[in-house]
This record gives structure tokens, sequence and C-alpha cells, in this order.
């Protein structure tokens, strides 16, 4: 009799075999299903196809399926497309394949690994070793490699997007250069429009017929330095209106026709700036928007720089602050906002320069101050706060020495602080002069009988943008007419906006006028001088003081008046 049996995963043996043997088993393995890709990188242009085959060891009995996954960081949709999840093998075949495409996502992302892996077998499949693949995929938005990219010649400048079709963003440098002993051709680089980043530096020179950088707006980051210097015909940076941010030092120098820094008004913090050598260069508008210099700040050399309102918004420098040799400069009242120097601050042989008003809040220079050779400074009492804090608080507020030499005056510290504050409200009792309202009040003498006048348009104390309360402790709050300005004269308050007039007396100008859309709380006399004038209220008028001159109402006038 011959008796036949099955050993799972092993040979098929017959009885008759055994007798008189030791057997030997066998094991075998089950035939098993195993991915294979193509090609194991391509780029995102031009659609790439790879071929995604599932093969089998051996012909399958009935047709059969397996399940491809598609999984990665950053791997999306966008990346790819397939002609189907599902790998079929039919009936007495042992491969089956499917079509995956490369697609370009326009996104600037770097490389990207896509991992390809089988699931999901039909019953007559077994899952074998082999079922994952990684495919990586080269991204076409970032450009230039490491090395980065330089542009010499209207050539390379036309051919870009061929040369790099689909960047977005150079990952190194990007050079633009007309220098390549070629002659002089450079004239636009309007193909490098819609590049959205460099991830090195950027850097603009020697072009000397190269005359707009708007093809670069769309940049909104730099991670170097971005450098413009020597460009013949370039007159501002309305190029780079879109750059947020940068790393590094910014430097603008020798561009003869620059006159403007418009253009990088999105840029709020700078590391290090210099701006410098540009003889046609008129003011630092461009620059309205930054309020943090994280390192040195140097102005030096811009012949025709008249003033720098740019720089309205800094608070603070955080290495040195130069502002030298600019022979058209007379006033640096636009740094009002400086509060401290964290190294050195140096103002030197600027030819026009008769104030350092701009300097009245600064509260400290950690190191040396360095005033010389300004032929026309005379004014020093914007320092008067520091060296206040110098003179009589034991040396704190300025770190190192100070220097003050060659100007028209030479005053000492004790001196700067002796002639006193600077101002346009003054108490002419005593002669003192504030640039805050309430500073003067506060000094002002309840018995003294003192007047404070304006000088000069003081809107921040005059015009009440912000509900305010003032007590005039007795003195008379003074505004005449020949205030150079037409809304002087004027006291204007704001809807929702409340004034509040404590004590005392406030004079206006026959020919001013009082323009109450807010609250005016009158509890002291306010007076026309001659007793004409006209106070219009259209918002709140109360308190329990007096008014003396013509007064229409279309407004409110709360009892106890």
């Amino acid at each position: 009799m011959i008796i036949s049996f099955v050993l799972p995963n092993f040979v098929f043996l017959k009885a008759n075999d055994l007798i008189g043997k030791n057997p030997t088993l066998t094991k075998t393995l089950s035939p098993s299903v195993n991915l294979s890709i193509s090609q194991v990188s391509a780029p995102e242009t031009g659609l790439p196809l790879i071929i995604v085959t599932a093969t089998n060891d051996v012909p399958v009995i009935g047709d059969q399926y397996v399940f491809l996954n598609v999984s990665g960081m950053g791997i999306t949709f966008g990346d790819y497309s397939v002609s189907g999840y599902q790998i079929n093998i039919a009936d007495g075949s042992s491969a089956g394949s499917i079509l995956f495409y490369v697609q370009d996502d326009l996104l600037a992302e770097g490389n990207e690994i896509a991992t390809l892996s089988l699931y999901g077998p039909s019953a007559g499949l077994v899952l074998g070793p082999v079922i994952e693949q990684n495919l990586t995929i080269e991204d076409n938005e970032i450009c230039g490699g490491p090395g980065g990219i330089v542009i010499n010649n209207q050539a390379q400048a036309n051919s870009f997007r061929t040369t790099y079709p689909g960047c977005l963003v150079v990952e190194g440098d990007l050079t633009i250069n007309d220098d390549d002993g070629m002659g002089t051709d450079l004239v636009n680089i309007d193909s490098l429009y819609g590049l959205t980043g460099v991830n090195g530096a950027l850097g603009i020179f020697f072009n000397p017929v190269l005359s707009k950088l708007d093809s670069l707006n769309n940049i909104t980051q730099v991670g170097g330095d971005i450098s413009i210097f020597d460009n013949n015909m370039i007159t501002s940076l309305t190029g780079l209106s879109g750059l947020s941010s940068h790393t590094g030092t910014f430097s603008v120098y020798n561009n003869p026709a620059l006159n403007s820094l418009n253009g990088i008004y999105n840029l709020t913090v700078f590391n290090n700036l210099n701006i410098y050598s540009n003889p046609n260069l008129i003011n630092l508008n461009g620059l309205a928007n930054a309020d943090i210099i994280n390192g040195a700040l140097y102005i030096n050399g811009n012949d025709n720089l008249i003033d720098i309102s740019g720089l309205s918004s800094i608070a603070s420098v955080g290495s040195s602050l130069t502002i030298s040799s600019n022979p058209a400069l007379t006033s640096i009242q636009e740094l009002t906002q400086l509060i401290s120097v964290n190294e050195s601050l140096f103002i030197t042989d600027n030819a026009s320069l008769e104030n350092v008003n701009g300097l009245l809040f600064l509260e400290s220079i950690t190191q040396d101050l360095y005033i010389d050779n300004n032929g026309a400074l005379t004014d020093y009492c914007g320092l008067y706060p520091i060296m206040d804090k110098e003179v009589n608080m034991g040396g704190t507020a300025i770190g190192g020495t100070i220097t003050i030499t060659n100007n028209a005056v030479d005053p000492s510290p004790a001196d700067i602080v002796m002639n006193g504050a600077c101002g346009n409200i003054q108490n002419e009792r005593t002669g003192q002069k504030y640039t805050s309202l309430q500073d003067a009040i506060n000094d002002a003498d309840p018995m003294g009988g003192d007047t404070i006048v304006f000088l000069d348009h003081i809107e921040e104390s005059f015009v009440a943008y912000n509900s305010v309360y003032v007590n005039s402790n007795g003195f008379t709050l003074t505004i005449p007419d020949e205030i150079p300005d037409v809304s002087f004269g004027r006291m204007e308050i704001y809807q929702d906006v409340v004034f509040i007039w404590l004590g005392g007396t406030i004079i206006v100008n026959p020919a001013g006028l009082i323009n109450n859309d807010g609250t005016l709380h009158n509890n002291g006399t306010i007076i026309y001088q001659g007793g004409t004038g006209t106070f219009e209220n259209g918002g709140i008028y109360k308190g329990t003081g007096s008014f003396q001159g013509n007064f229409m109402n279309y407004g409110s006038v709360n009892p106890g008046n």
C-alpha cells in the first residue's frame, strides 16, 4: 500500500521512500510578490514617467492584484500622479505594472523622497521581502546648487528660464555682475522674474547699463548679505519691494544715479546697514518701516543727503552708529525714537549740521560719543537728557569717552547741561524750554503766575489724539497767532477723545478756532484774545469753567456750564 501525505512548507514524500532510510526534510520558499521601479530619481520638469512593477516569483493562478501606497515627508498629490493604485497581475503572468508620473508642484522645498510600497495582496499572492522602493524627486524650484548662479551678460540673463526651468529659489548666491571682460551689455534681467528667494547672498554690482531691478520684486527673503554697488544707472530699489527678511549685511554704495531707497519698505529688521557714497541720494525714506538695527548703522559720504527721515522708527542700534561726511545734512531730527546705541556713536564731518535735536530721547551709549568737525554745529540741546544723566547721575549714561571737538561750538558735558533742554514749549518766566507739555506743566510755579507758550507747531502736545487730563497749577497756556502752521491757533479734539482742562486759563489768538468733536471738559477759563474767535462744538462741552467768544453749537452742552 502506498500512502501520500503533505508536510506544510516541505517537499512531498511517499511512504515507500522512507523504508530503511533516515529522511531529510528540505524547506522550500513559497512564491512571493516584490516591488521594483524603473528609476530611482527623477526631476520635476518634463513630467517624467516611472514604471512601477509588482513581480511574482512564479506565474499566478487566476487574476491577482496588489495595492500601491505612496508616502514620504512632504509628499502630496501635487508631487505625482499615477495610472492607478491597484497593480493587476493577469492569470498566467508573473508581473503587472502601473505608470507613475512626477509632477511639478511649483513649490520651493528641496529634493523629496517618495516611498512606494506594496500592501493588501489578493488571496493568490504573498508579499515578498522587497515591497518598498524610494524615489528621489529632484526639486526644480530650487536651482543653481550650492555654488549659486552668476549672471555676467545679457545672453545668460535671457536664457535663465531655459537653463533653470521652474526655478523659484536660488540655492546659493545670486550674483548679477556685468563684468565678464566681454563688454557691457547687461541691460535687463527680466527673465529672473518669478524668483521668490535667494538662500545665499544677493550681489548686484558693476553694472554700467542696468537701470532697473523690477524683475526681482517677488523675492521675499535673502539668506546672506545684500550688496548693491557700482551700478551707474539704477535710481531706486523699487525692484526689491517684496523683500521682507534677510540675514547678514545690507550695503548700498557707489551708485551715482541712486536718488531714493524706495522699494525696501517691507524690511523692518536689519543686521548691519551701510549706506554710503551715493552722491545723488537725498533721503532715506525707503527705510521708513525699519525699527531694529541688530548690528551697525553706517551713513557716510552721501553728498546730497538732506535728511534721514527714513530712520524715524529706529529705537536701538546693536553696534555702532556712524553719521559722517554728509555735507548737505542739516539735521538729524528724525532720530527721535532712538533710545540706545550699544557701542559707539560717531557724528563727524557733516558740514551743514546745525543741531543734534534728534537725540533728545537717547538714554545710553555703551562705548564712546564722538562729535567732530561739524562746521555748522552750534546747538547741542538734544544731548541735554543724556548729558544730564552723565553729569548729575554718576556717569552712567555713556560707557566710554566723550569727545566734542572741531565743531562750530565745542561745549563740555557740563556746558550742555547748563545751557538746558531744547523744545518748542517755553515757560516765559524762567525761559526753560520743554519738549513735553506735561513736563512744562509739572515745573510751572502755581504761585508765580507762570505762562507757558508754544513756540512752534507741537502737534503731539496740542492736538488731543488721545484723552488727556491737564491741570494748569495756576499757569496760563498761551496759543499765539504767530505760530507758523495753519492748524495752530486751533484746538482740535477728535471724536471719542476727551480733553479735560482742570483749571487756569487757555488763551487763543483772535483768528484761532476750537473744534470739538469729542468731549471738552472745562473747569477753568478758555478765552480768545480780544474776546473774539469761534468755538465749534460738535461733541460734548461740559464742566464748571467759562468760555468767552463765539460759540457755535451743533453738539451737546451739559448742565453746569
